[in-house]
């Protein structure tokens, strides 16, 4: 078999996998015994397959498939695999967009659990970047401060809610139910041993985080917090905020602007 007819072999067996196509044609270069037909050989690895993403999907969102069922949530991942098939050798990353599509398919609601079970993994196996110390701030001059930039954790999240989604992560959806609510916000983070924490942050500390998420200096992200909330209360926001995320080991690194 030359290089050209491989290569249209290997892609006619996946649009197969993929969407049952070419079965036909795939079929006639199936051996067969008294037992199994070619249809049926072909069969084993296209069912195979997409059990063995269903299984990677149930692993990466656990809580999800314990609110949805396990027969709603074997739905919906077999329906996001024919959506978003996979693309690379490792499932790692195969269920980068299944928050979004359960956003538009299901419900903001479960797709609030999938995205903390997203995030709660980039946690856990994001970059090793060790937080400054809480004093790093003495080594720079009040006359700095509108130059300083705020450099989060690479496995910092923040993300805003209009559920109790938090807490049926943290309850592992025992004996927490699912609801609708007022808007939220939360920060996840690396604790401990690679272990995600999770915690309620206030309205104000959401958009100063936000802010300092653009990697501006200061003075910039107070001309852009003062958009949004009044002016004088602005400095004490980052303040309160600035001291928060450096307590919780939040901040990677602090650095004069580049100029």
């Amino acid at each position: 078999m030359n290089a050209t007819r491989l290569s249209d072999w290997q892609a006619q067996f996946r649009a197969f996998l993929y969407r049952g196509h070419h079965e036909d044609e795939l079929a006639i270069q199936v051996r067969t015994n008294d037992t199994t037909t070619p249809n049926e050989r072909l069969d084993v690895y296209r069912h195979a397959y997409f059990i063995r993403l269903e299984q990677a999907l149930a692993h990466d969102f656990p809580v999800t498939e314990t609110v949805l069922g396990k027969t709603a949530f074997a739905r919906c991942a077999g329906e996001y695999v024919l959506a978003h098939p996979s693309r690379s050798p490792s499932l790692r990353e195969i269920g980068c967009a299944f928050a979004d599509w359960l956003q538009t398919n299901h419900s903001s609601e479960t797709a609030q659990i999938a995205t903390i079970e997203w995030a709660a993994m980039n946690v856990f196996d994001g970059p090793d970047v060790d937080p400054v110390a809480a004093d790093r701030l003495q080594a720079f001059s009040p006359e700095d401060w509108p130059q300083l930039m705020i450099r989060q954790m690479p496995t910092l999240t923040i993300l805003s809610l209009s559920s109790n989604a938090d807490r049926v992560w943290l309850d592992k959806a025992h004996d927490t139910e699912l609801i609708a609510g007022r808007e939220r916000h939360i920060a996840l983070w690396r604790g401990d041993e690679y272990r995600p924490m999770l915690a309620e942050i206030d309205a104000d500390t959401f958009a100063v985080l936000t802010v300092f998420a653009e990697a501006v200096p200061l003075s910039v992200a107070g001309e852009r917090l003062a958009t949004q909330f009044p002016s004088a209360a602005v400095p004490q926001m980052i303040g309160r905020a600035l001291h928060n995320a450096l307590a919780r080991g939040w901040v990677a690194a602090i650095e004069l602007e580049a100029r």
